[in-house]
């Protein structure tokens, strides 16, 4: 029984060791590559002249909006898609305060026939990534 004891000890020993080496700090670890985010891309696609549309409240539209942005609610596309214009091909970039509603909206758009719809998310991620 005692040289069992013996021999558990280096063992445990040496699964304790094994647990607390891990992958590496992460100075050893190299940097994952991170490309452009959702919001960059959108961006993008509005120089290259996508609509952009807030899908917020208007009075929230009032308070603040992006620059260039129409608005009209998540709740109204449909009703409102005309607004849009007939090219079902142009991009749209929607976003909202938070980016629950814009996805909302991009389904929406998606569900009407439009090939491009892209989901900007919130209001703050799409000023922060213009900057």
């Amino acid at each position: 029984m005692r040289t069992s004891k013996h021999l558990c000890t280096p063992f445990i020993f040496l699964l304790i060791l094994l647990a607390c080496s891990g992958p590496g700090t992460p100075e050893q670890t190299p940097a994952a590559k991170t490309g452009p985010t959702v919001q960059q891309l959108a961006w993008k696609k509005i120089g290259e002249g996508a609509l952009l549309i807030d899908v917020r409240t208007l009075a929230e539209f009032k308070q603040a909006h992006l620059e260039g942005a129409g608005n009209i609610p998540f709740d109204q596309i449909e009703k409102r898609v005309a607004e849009l214009g007939d090219d079902k091909n142009r991009p749209i970039v929607v976003y909202c305060h938070s980016g629950n509603r814009s996805s909302i909206a991009r389904k929406t758009l998606l569900k009407l026939g439009f090939t491009e719809a892209i989901d900007g998310g919130g209001f703050q991620s799409m000023l922060r990534a213009r900057e």
